[in-house]
């Protein structure tokens, strides 16, 4: 169960048709690395990990496993929805603690 004290993720599993999102994380693109493999029927909210837990910016890059449907979820920072992703290939976000997205809320 995730904690949310920090940066989490939630999955809409309403509005995911892909059986797995896959997580890149880092500061920025260039220090990216593996993080999870979220597969349908998992959990849909997690805690990133936690030496990424309270960074003031945070990159997700994400892609959806088969291409072509739809994955959708919010980049979260404690109670504030951040930023929102909805794709069917890859996408990636670097994003703010301060930013926000009226989709995650």
């Amino acid at each position: 169960m995730a904690e949310k004290n920090g940066w989490w993720i939630s999955v809409n599993t309403g509005k995911t048709q892909a059986s797995q999102i896959t997580f890149q994380i880092g500061t920025d693109s260039d220090d990216r690395k593996f993080w999870k493999t979220w597969n349908s029927g998992d959990p849909n909210e997690f805690d990133v990990p936690i030496e990424y837990r309270n960074v003031s910016d945070l990159y997700i890059h994400a892609s959806v496993s088969p291409n072509g449907k739809n994955g959708w979820f919010c980049m979260k920072y404690k109670t504030k929805g951040v930023k929102h992703f909805d794709f069917d290939d890859d996408e990636d976000h670097k994003k703010n603690q301060n930013d926000d997205d009226d989709e995650c809320n």
